[in-house]
């Protein structure tokens, strides 16, 4: 009985941190998938945009070298960043659910 119960609770406890558990991949190919997408769209960019372009590819090359808590920190920012510069142009980018 007992192993029933802890097995229900840890799996309530896995079900409810699933986008904690995302992965540094995933979002690492979130963030080039929006980095393609804008290349591909936005044909005058502004250097505020060419600059978090810039980070966003350093970002996406350099994943594999950060800690999970500052990859989601600064690809939030950085998705953020690229969502407002990009703000009325054909390039639609949709920041990750589980980024801050």
């Amino acid at each position: 009985m007992k192993k029933i119960i802890l097995s229900v609770f840890a799996t309530l406890f896995l079900i409810s941190s699933a986008p904690a558990l995302a992965g540094t991949k995933k979002t690492a190919d979130a963030l080039g998938k929006s980095v393609a997408a804008i290349e591909a769209s936005v044909q005058d960019r502004s250097p505020e945009l060419e600059a978090a372009l810039k980070k966003a590819r350093e970002i996406e090359k350099n994943y594999w070298k950060m800690a999970r808590h500052e990859l989601y920190r600064d690809a939030g920012k950085v998705f953020d960043d690229l969502k407002a510069l990009t703000k009325g142009s054909k390039a639609k980018i949709s920041k990750p659910d589980w980024l801050p």
